[in-house]
């Protein structure tokens, strides 16, 4: 048996089913149309940028609730050891 054949009959049937799938997808191709591709692509612009915002703001804010729980000696993330 070569190794890209698969063992078992169910997985003869699974490849044979996602072959011809593919083969459907593949036929069906259209091409885009490029007044959406570029919305699409400005969206992703912005949204990238306010990602980068929004990522730098939320690490801010955790140094800062870091910083004040360490000024106020309370312990975050996790239990304290009581004894």
């Amino acid at each position: 048996m070569k190794p890209d054949e698969p063992d078992e009959p169910d997985d003869r049937a699974s490849d044979q089913r996602l072959q011809s799938l593919l083969g459907l997808l593949q036929s069906e191709r259209e091409e885009g149309d490029p007044q959406g591709v570029r919305s699409v692509m400005r969206g992703v612009r912005w949204q990238r940028s306010v990602r980068e915002l929004l990522h730098a703001i939320g690490g801010l804010a955790a140094g800062v609730v870091e910083g004040v729980a360490l000024a106020v000696g309370v312990r975050l993330g996790g239990r304290e050891d009581r004894q």
